[in-house]
């Protein structure tokens, strides 16, 4: 399915009532501002939310030539894709992420990460309704002044998630992964 940046921004917008597209995020309208703002965050933020299928990415790293000052007895530098690690693969010996290195007692680090995809046409259709929903979250109270809306979308933005949980589970016997969603139901409780 052929798709853009601006085709998920436009999305977003019609969640929030905004029936008026953009045509580039480059425009110079307040509908093309935001999202230009929002966009990318918001991707990343999306990808990082659930090991989406098609982000995984598995890398082999070379440990780093300078080991770290002290607790750890290898660094080894994270692929430049890197969002979040799934898997640490053949080892049960603690690690601990440390800016872009994974520090580790091991001499091996192979790990399953979720990759950071910027193109829009590898994005699976679930992951592209789940990021213009977060986008429209972050356009519902400066576009549409609408704090109720900025709820419901909050509400489908979790649900979307569970969806999504259940449809990559369906398409491989991999392991099960914690719930990611807790930051909502954080933010609620306030």
């Amino acid at each position: 399915m052929a798709t853009s940046d601006v085709a998920i921004c436009n999305l977003a917008l019609l969640k929030i009532g905004h029936d008026d597209p953009i045509s580039e995020l480059t425009d110079e309208t307040k509908a093309a501002r935001l999202s230009r703002r929002f966009y990318e965050p918001m991707r990343d933020a999306v990808l990082r939310a659930h090991p989406w299928n098609f982000a995984l990415g598995r890398a082999n790293l070379a440990a780093d030539p300078t080991t770290p000052a002290f607790e750890w007895a290898y660094a080894f530098t994270l692929p430049n894709d890197f969002l979040r690690l799934v898997q640490l693969w053949d080892t049960q010996i603690p690690f601990v992420i440390e800016g872009n290195q994974l520090l580790t007692n091991s001499e091996t680090c192979k790990l399953k990460y979720v990759k950071k995809v910027t193109d829009p046409n590898r994005f699976d259709s679930i992951f592209i309704d789940v990021l213009a929903t977060r986008i429209a979250i972050n356009l519902a109270i400066p576009m549409a002044q609408d704090p109720e809306l900025y709820e419901r979308l909050t509400k489908s933005y979790r649900d979307a998630l569970i969806e999504a949980r259940f449809t990559d589970a369906s398409e491989g016997k991999g392991p099960t992964y914690p719930d990611d969603t807790g930051w909502f139901e954080a933010r609620g409780s306030e």
